[in-house]
């Protein structure tokens, strides 16, 4: 059986940083492991990084105790990204002409130049046939890059 690679979860709110690791097995998920650090109250404010020394320091930490193969997925805080629900396009388009179709639709629907933002998408898990579109501010992307 091969060695599958750790999924890492972080979450980083104002007040703490929280990362959970799991593996997938045979039977389903294998908690890994799962960590939380506080951080100090001027790091992050309204979604915003003001400070980066601590998370920095924290993330260092966890690099180290992670192995060399993962995929990380991170949370950015609620208030700084923006979702749309919309009618999904017909199954039988290919891609990329279903991405370029479903990111042209949702383009329409945010307030923002699609050029400023970065999206993703996703099946809706409670509706029929519909797509949930995510947005973030491309200067919030590459603040935490």
């Amino acid at each position: 059986m091969r060695l599958q690679a750790w999924q890492v979860g972080l979450d980083i709110q104002a007040g703490f940083a929280r990362a959970i690791a799991v593996q997938r097995r045979r039977h389903g998920w294998q908690l890994r492991h799962w960590w939380q650090h506080p951080l100090p109250d001027f790091t992050l404010r309204e979604g915003i990084l003001h400070e980066t020394a601590p998370l920095i320091a924290i993330l260092s930490f966890w690099r180290k105790t992670l192995p060399s193969t993962l995929s990380l997925r991170i949370s950015l805080p609620a208030q700084r990204i923006m979702q749309q629900r919309m009618a999904a396009p017909d199954v039988r388009m290919p891609e990329p002409a279903r991405s370029a179709f479903i990111f042209a639709h949702a383009a329409k629907q945010f307030p923002l130049s699609i050029e400023h933002l970065v999206m993703d998408y996703r099946a809706d898990p409670c509706g029929d046939n519909q797509m949930v579109v995510t947005a973030a501010r491309q200067q919030e992307i590459e603040q935490w890059m």
